[in-house]
């Protein structure tokens, strides 16, 4: 399933639904917030933003690791790697 960054579509990467609807919000607000920013003036507050909200995610359930890089956007990979950098400070 490919986002075009400005359409909300539904991940379904686990069996959990309020798990799927969190992070296809999540994802569906930062490849929009991306998108809406790609001429460059993506703000200095959103990556660091997002990648704590990915990070919260991702200690919560790391089996989620895996189904957020399936999805190869280029936007989440970025969040979801620096959101394992920064869990990895965190310990």
């Amino acid at each position: 399933m490919k986002n075009d960054d400005w359409t909300d579509l539904y991940y379904d990467l686990c069996d959990d639904t309020e798990i799927n609807e969190r992070l296809s919000k999540l994802i569906n607000e930062s490849c929009h917030v991306y998108r809406a920013h790609i001429d460059g003036n993506w703000i200095t507050d959103h990556k660091p933003k997002y990648t704590e909200m990915y990070a919260v995610e991702i200690k919560a359930c790391p089996f989620l690791v895996g189904p957020l890089l399936s999805l190869r956007n280029r936007v989440v990979s970025n969040l979801t790697h620096a959101a394992i950098d920064l869990n990895k400070n965190d310990e």
